[in-house]
């Protein structure tokens, strides 16, 4: 079995947006009658069965047949097994976190309990909507363009239709995989959260204004955090806040006032203790210890 690409021409290797096989937007798998295949999932995938038929199983779940134009979705870090029952072909879509995801895509991994039985997960028939799409990036690639930025945009139209042309009670079949798995959560959540930091820089974020930049209540965002990251979210602000003042102290340019206030703290004599204590010594040397060696 061979996984085929059909790259031919209309990309240059040396474009920056060229995609590249260690980190693929979509990869096809060709297979004759009797064929396997298992790899290890990076991110969440759409798996879409183009061609023929196949067994997928994947984790503890056990195995499902699958037809021309079914489709399933596996999660994050999953152990993934093709084995081919006639000759066909498969596409994984693989949902990076450069992509931008749809709230109903979202709310599908973050929100609700997983299911409880190891063999339920949904295999679903595409409809005309996302067969034409899939049959349009299946020709750009058969054409040579194996640009990502366009990969990544049908990707996301895809699981925009997946999302608002299947039921609840379908969608909830389907993603129920990626509940249980931290990869899922975590390739969500490193996306969300860089943004929310970024749209927070210079400021003395909260809980509270983490849970509100990933639109969370606080009580659901610290149960998904500390499930992700091991440790409340809380101690990560403390974390994060501590590193921030001994990087600016060290290395930035903020007046000693101004700092004081992008940290958080109402008075500089707040500023000055906490110093004193996590760093034994005060921000005033702190910062001149470190003009004098570089």
């Amino acid at each position: 079995m061979e996984r085929k690409h059909s790259f031919k021409k209309s990309c240059l290797a040396d474009c920056i947006n060229c995609q590249t096989d260690d980190s693929p937007v979509v990869e096809a798998f060709q297979g004759n009658r009797a064929d396997s295949f298992s790899l290890k999932t990076k991110s969440i995938a759409v798996a879409f069965i183009a061609e023929g038929e196949a067994d997928i199983s994947f984790n503890s779940f056990a195995a499902k047949r699958a037809v021309k134009d079914d489709f399933l979705v596996i999660p994050a870090g999953a152990d993934l097994r093709l084995h081919f029952s006639a000759k066909g072909c498969i596409l994984c879509f693989y949902i990076h976190k450069d992509a931008s995801f749809c709230k109903i895509f979202e709310n599908l991994i973050l929100n609700g309990k997983p299911s409880s039985r190891q063999d339920e997960f949904a295999v679903l028939k595409a409809n005309p909507v996302i067969r034409n799409a899939v049959a349009i990036l299946q020709k750009i690639m058969a054409d040579g363009l194996r640009c990502r930025i366009f990969q990544t945009a049908v990707v996301e139209e895809i699981v925009f239709y997946i999302c608002n042309f299947y039921s609840r009670g379908e969608l909830e079949l389907l993603f129920a995989p990626c509940k249980s798995d931290v990869g899922s959560y975590y390739l969500l959540y490193d996306s969300r959260l860089r943004k929310a930091i970024i749209g927070l820089q210079n400021r003395h974020f909260t809980v509270k204004s983490l849970a509100e930049a990933v639109n969370m209540d606080v009580q659901t965002f610290r149960f998904h955090f500390k499930r992700i990251f091991g440790m409340t979210p809380s101690r990560w602000i403390l974390q994060e806040r501590k590193s921030f003042i001994y990087s600016e102290l060290t290395a930035g340019s903020l007046p000693l006032n101004e700092l004081a206030a992008a940290a958080g703290f109402k008075s500089e004599n707040y500023f000055y203790n906490y110093c004193r204590d996590n760093f034994d010594d005060t921000p005033q040397s702190i910062r001149k210890k470190s003009i004098n060696t570089g």
